[in-house]
């Protein structure tokens, strides 16, 4: 949902919002402004119109009528910074509040206090002690802001960007060197790429100590041990390479519909992480018991003290490790929707880890 909120006049402001997509074209807008002096205390505390796209307006609509149909979407809604004040006058009227919090579109003339209870409105409620019983939203909001008036709202936002180096970009938490709200798509976009490989770095490390500590546990019970240089190839050169290139994928520039997980412990990727520790499992088993068939093949009776490490069951149980920490870090890699596919890396720098790694293996002579 994307809103405008500027100091401009109403209907300035619905003819860019018009220009801009923000509001539908053909639609009727509803407008919220402050009711006229010298009502009766009962009366409805905003003055309601309604704006045709012919530019003509119709004043005479009560709220029964038109209300609903702003919450159905069959009308559009702006508000005036003198209505918003007139909304936000306890008691408040959950009627009238709820359809401006939710469907309202375009915010004009708005001082820069309206901007910051506007943002605190639709995240987790106003701030003030005399809001009790005041609605929210609880959403998650953004803002974009040029100028010194926006410094309230870039700071009661949850994600604020500057669009200028004065004095706004002091109390935005971000700074955009292009002076356009596109910015915003891009601190989505890359916020969701940060999330996303968070979660799978989580997974890769989980699932490579899973796999590292069942090789070792197979290796013991033949009484072998991986030698020291193994493990230092494995956790330097294989793990820290792969979890640093995993966040190095880049974010997607359009903005997918689905939102990212919101929690590393969630069902979907715990159930992933669980079936690929099987897969590890089984696929170790699998090399050994193959070994176990070649006709050439003998046994190594390792030593109490497990200082054997030079035998044909750790180099095969190794290997298959180094194989299964490149195919982890492919699988947990995830691009689509929320970040760029593992095709999207070069083919040619692919070719380059892959032979990197493949010296990595056989340059130690305890390798095999």
């Amino acid at each position: 949902r994307t809103a405008m909120v500027t100091g401009d006049h109403v209907r300035t402001a619905v003819s860019v919002a018009h220009q801009c997509n923000i509001l539908l074209e053909g639609r009727p807008v509803l407008l919220m402004d402050a009711a006229p002096a010298g009502q009766p205390a009962d009366a409805c505390p905003v003055a309601l119109s309604v704006l045709y796209p012919d530019g003509s307006v119709n004043a005479s609509v009560t709220r029964a009528a038109v209300l609903p149909q702003v919450m159905m979407g069959e009308l559009e809604c702006a508000v005036t910074g003198k209505g918003f004040d007139a909304l936000l006058l306890p008691p408040y009227e959950p009627e009238l509040l709820q359809p401006m919090l939710r469907r309202g579109t375009v915010f004009a003339r708005m001082s820069p206090d309206n901007k910051r209870d506007l943002m605190e409105l639709l995240g987790s409620g106003l701030q003030t002690a005399a809001a009790p019983g005041c609605p929210k939203l609880g959403l998650h909001v953004g803002f974009c802001g040029d100028g010194a008036n926006d410094c309230g709202a870039l700071k009661a936002a949850h994600v604020g960007v500057s669009l200028c180096e004065a004095e706004a970009s002091v109390a935005a938490p971000m700074t955009s060197r292009q002076q356009s709200i596109t910015s915003m798509i891009s601190v989505v976009a890359e916020g969701r790429c940060a999330l996303l490989a968070t979660y799978q770095i989580f997974q890769f490390i989980v699932a490579y100590a899973m796999a590292q500590a069942f090789a070792v546990n197979l290796m013991y019970t033949h009484g072998l041990q991986l030698g020291n240089y193994q493990f230092l190839i494995q956790d330097l050169f294989y793990v820290t390479i792969l979890a640093a290139l995993m966040g190095y994928t880049k974010p997607r520039k359009e903005l997918a519909r689905a939102k990212p997980v919101g929690r590393v412990l969630s069902l979907p990727l715990i159930v992933s992480l669980l079936l690929q520790i099987a897969v590890i499992v089984v696929f170790q088993l699998i090399a050994l018991g193959a070994m176990h068939r070649i006709p050439w093949y003998k046994p190594t009776i390792g030593t109490p003290d497990l200082r054997t490490y030079k035998a044909p069951e750790t180099t095969v149980i190794y290997l298959i490790n180094l194989g299964q920490f490149v195919i982890l870090g492919v699988i947990f890699n995830k691009g689509y929707p929320h970040r760029w596919a593992v095709a999207g890396v070069s083919v040619e720098s692919q070719r380059h880890l892959l032979a990197a790694a493949g010296r990595l293996v056989s340059s130690r002579r305890d390798v095999l």
